[in-house]
């Protein structure tokens, strides 16, 4: 026997018995092309305000740019997400922010799953045409958007950058998310090939581990130089939390780049990458031999903030950090 006053969060006894005599509600349904191009619309537009959201914390410190260059910014760095290179002058940026595809990927997942609740649900034995259908709607929607705002933020430089990568990433979170929400179950795959596929699992598991190690010891070994590279920069409070916000962007990048080789070029790459400097064995060696330079999201900004004064002229191999601490002064100027 229980004495004393109900917790307010545990409901009265009639309170649960309305609950238990209340049919539960069904939700709302639509036609599934509908609902599938809907998700692939949302996430698109979601996952860009996110994007225009941090260029726009910017654009407060450099009022001066006009807000269809901001808004232009943020749809290159929006785009960069997807897999598409964009260009800004003297320089290709072709490097993609996997932080941020992370982001997309997690918003795609989560409207997948939304828009097969909320259509109606397919015949038993149909499950797998309506999963390959509903992915090619989102698929399409998708790429018919990542086409319109690369002809807006490209122009004619658009025939430079291809859309493969990114129509593989939208048709393939669109199959992976309409498959979890079908609960589809793939035919009985031979056990040679289940082995195979936990073994990939395992030696990313350990290339994520390696990675996370190098970072690690990098950041700790050279900490002097991070302190100093942020105290030329002098971001202030707000240029800061971009800064971290834009570096959180290429983490996972980082972590892949470190595990490639735990200790050799993937260490002295990182180390570079994060302090400044020059590494032999670049991934950005094949664009060197292109004529161009690959740079993160974080320079473009840093260029774009000294208003074009700076002239954004990217040597091929400058590291992040040494192209900011360039573009600093010449914005201050």
């Amino acid at each position: 026997m229980r004495f004393g006053k109900r917790p307010e969060e545990e409901p009265s006894v009639r309170v649960r018995r309305l609950e238990a005599d209340t049919p539960p509600v069904p939700p709302w349904r639509l036609p599934w092309p509908l609902m599938s191009a809907v998700a692939a619309l949302l996430t698109a537009a979601t996952s860009w305000v996110l994007v225009a959201g941090f260029c726009i914390l910017g654009w407060i410190s450099v009022p001066e740019m006009k807000v269809s260059s901001v808004l232009q910014l943020g749809t290159q760095g929006w785009l960069l997400a997807h897999g598409i290179s964009v260009g800004l002058p003297g320089a290709q940026l072709s490097i993609i922010p996997l932080g941020l595809t992370a982001v997309i990927a997690a918003l795609g997942l989560g409207l997948s799953a939304q828009a097969v609740i909320h259509s109606p649900p397919p015949d038993p034995g149909l499950v797998g045409a309506r999963l390959g259908r509903l992915a090619a709607v989102y698929g399409l929607t998708y790429v018919v958007v990542l086409t319109i705002a690369r002809s807006w933020t490209e122009g004619g430089r658009a025939g430079q950058s291809s859309l493969l990568w990114a129509a593989a990433l939208v048709f393939g979170l669109g199959l992976v998310g309409f498959a979890r929400a079908l609960a589809w179950q793939p035919p009985g795959l031979p056990p040679w090939l289940r082995a195979g596929a936990w073994g990939v699992v395992a030696g990313l598991c350990v290339l994520v581990v390696s990675g996370v190690a190098v970072v690690v010891t990098a950041l700790i070994s050279g900490r002097d130089r991070v302190g100093l590279v942020h105290e030329s920069l002098d971001p202030g409070g707000l240029g800061g939390t971009m800064l971290l916000l834009g570096q959180l962007a290429w983490l996972p990048n980082y972590i892949a780049w470190g595990g490639r080789r735990p200790v050799g070029s993937g260490y002295r790459h990182l180390t570079c990458a994060i302090l400044g400097g020059h590494a032999a064995g670049h991934p950005g060696a094949g664009s060197r031999a292109a004529g161009r330079a690959d740079v993160s999201g974080a320079d473009a900004l840093a260029a774009q903030r000294g208003g074009g004064r700076c002239g954004c002229r990217v040597r091929a191999g400058q590291q992040p950090a040494t192209l900011a601490g360039r573009a600093r002064p010449a914005a201050r100027a």
